[in-house]
C-alpha cells in the first residue's frame, strides 16, 4: 500500500507543478547579452542591453528613446486564464516630468501607464491579467525626450494555476502526509 501513495503523490506532484511554473516570455533577464526573443519597434535609438541596467544576473535592458519605442513579445496564451504579470522598472537621472512615459499593454490592452518619473529604483510591478487571445503580446513603450533612463529586468509572465491543478497539489501534499504518518507509526510499532 506504501508504495501505491508514494507512486500516486509522486505522479500527482509531477503534473501539478509544471502548471504552476511555466514562463512564458523568453529572455526576461536579458541575460543572452541581447533582445533575443524580444522585438523592438518604434524609435530604437538610445535602446541597448548593458551590464549598467541589471538588476540581477549580468544584464539589464535600457530605453530611453525621444519618440516612443520599446519591446514586445508573442506568446500563446489560453483564452479566460489569468496571467501574473511582473518586471522590474526603474528610472535615472531626472527629476519628475510630464516628457518620460512607460506602456505596458497584454493582449492588445493598456494595463498600465504612467508618465512624469523622477528618480525611481528599481521597483517591481505586478498585474493580472485574463487572456483573451490564443495569441497574446507583452508590449513595453518607452519615451523620454530627457537625459535620462528606463531600465528594466527580470519580466516575467506566467499562467495562474486553475483550481483543478490546486486541488491534485493538495491532493499529492495529503497523500505524502499520509505515508509519512504510516511510516512514522510503523517505526514505533516496530
Amino acid at each position: 500500500m506504501r508504495g501505491v501513495i508514494t507512486v500516486f503523490a509522486l505522479a500527482t506532484l509531477g503534473v501539478a507543478t509544471p502548471a504552476a511554473a511555466t514562463e512564458f516570455i523568453v529572455n526576461g533577464d536579458f541575460e543572452t547579452g541581447d533582445f533575443t526573443g524580444w522585438t523592438q519597434f518604434g524609435a530604437p535609438g538610445f535602446t541597448s542591453v548593458n551590464t549598467a541596467s541589471a538588476r540581477t544576473g549580468d544584464f539589464g535592458a535600457s530605453f530611453s528613446p525621444n519618440q516612443p519605442g520599446g519591446i514586445q513579445q508573442s506568446f500563446v496564451t489560453l483564452p479566460g486564464r489569468s496571467y501574473t504579470i511582473s518586471l522590474w522598472l526603474a528610472h535615472t537621472l531626472g527629476t519628475a516630468s510630464l516628457v518620460n512615459s512607460f506602456f505596458l499593454d497584454f493582449g492588445g490592452v493598456n494595463i498600465a501607464g504612467f508618465s512624469g518619473y523622477g528618480a525611481l529604483p528599481f521597483t517591481k510591478l505586478t498585474f493580472v491579467k485574463t487572456a483573451t487571445l490564443p495569441v497574446s503580446t507583452l508590449k513595453l513603450t518607452f519615451s523620454d525626450a530627457r537625459p535620462t533612463v528606463f531600465r528594466l529586468d527580470d519580466v516575467s509572465v506566467t499562467a495562474i494555476p486553475e483550481p483543478a491543478t490546486w486541488a491534485l497539489m493538495i491532493l499529492g501534499f495529503g497523500a505524502v502526509g499520509v505515508m509519512r504518518r504510516r511510516q512514522g507509526v510503523a517505526r514505533v510499532a516496530g
